[in-house]
């Protein structure tokens, strides 16, 4: 009988409630594809030096794949690329590493799109006049750094009369968002949207804003409607950009299997994923969909 296929998943931190959403569609597809799954890494970001580690445990261990969210891109993309060179399939997804450390980026929306979405709601609010401020996870996260290109762009673009007046990192991290947020508002009075691009920031910043009072402020942050539900209630959060998390955990480890098993190779335009049909490869990018909006209409219609 022919040994299951082991698929390694490395989240950024186990300890944020994105990822752990993430795991349950992980978990899901080992099961159909009867995968032996892997699911490990760094407990919270503030020790995102540590994905190497887990990285190079992978390689002796001779899994058949390994599929990681890049913390820091250049940091974790020496350890991948001798994955590689001894005979280890490796993707990223959520976040992503060097090109040649990869073969495939498993990208839950476009950056664009989430940009697009974020700014629009900030400009909505703003009735396109005032100003934002941004609270990121990490100035070394690849996908971090690309969506606040895409807000700065789109800002531009779209709302020249709405001004991005700072730019603060809280390191994927719910209490530094909370403090990040309570200096902002003390520091830049005029700032009415606080634009978040983390999941643990939204709920931080909505806790800044609640402590300070400050009614005239709202949240608007990538996240998942479940961390935000009682401030999205409350009025604070205006909404939350994401995408179903539970389905990129589900395609990152089909991926991974297919990688592995040959069944997803270079030149390929789409790749049948089980539940979620057949989704489309685009280089070297499989692609979940678009980002969803949640808000107070909406957010009662999913669990994560």
């Amino acid at each position: 009988m022919q040994e299951p296929v082991t698929v390694a998943v490395m989240p950024k931190a186990l300890a944020n409630p994105y990822f752990e959403s993430c795991r349950q569609g992980a978990e899901e597809a080992a099961g159909l594809l009867n995968a032996r799954l892997l699911w490990d890494g760094p407990k919270s970001s503030h020790l995102s030096s540590k994905q190497e580690g887990f990285v190079e445990g992978w390689i002796s261990a001779r899994v058949n794949a390994i599929a990681v969210s890049a913390e820091d891109a250049l940091a974790i993309s020496p350890s991948l690329r001798r994955a590689r060179e001894a005979g280890v399939s490796v993707l990223a997804w959520d976040s992503d590493c060097a090109p040649d450390a990869r073969s495939f980026f498993v990208m839950p929306a476009t950056l664009e799109g989430i940009g697009k979405a974020l700014v629009h709601a900030a400009g909505r609010i703003l009735f396109g006049e005032g100003q934002v401020a941004v609270i990121a996870a990490s100035a070394s996260s690849q996908n971090q750094s690309v969506a606040l290109k895409h807000i700065e762009t789109n800002l531009a673009q779209d709302y020249p009369g709405v001004k991005l007046v700072a730019t603060k990192f809280c390191d994927d991290d719910q209490e530094t968002a909370r403090l990040l947020a309570k200096d902002l508002l003390l520091r830049q009075p005029d700032v009415k949207v606080l634009l978040t691009t983390c999941a643990p920031a939204v709920p931080g910043a909505a806790q800044a804003v609640k402590e300070a009072g400050r009614r005239d402020v709202r949240v608007v942050g990538m996240s998942s409607p479940g961390t935000c539900r009682e401030f999205i209630r409350e009025g604070i959060v205006d909404s939350v950009v994401l995408w179903n998390t539970v389905d990129l955990g589900f395609l990152t480890v089909f991926a991974a299997h297919a990688l592995a098993t040959g069944a997803l190779k270079q030149g390929d335009v789409c790749l049948r994923a089980g539940r979620l049909g057949t989704v489309v490869v685009q280089d070297d990018q499989v692609r979940l969909g678009r980002p969803y909006i949640f808000n107070a209409s909406n957010m009662d219609t999913v669990k994560f």
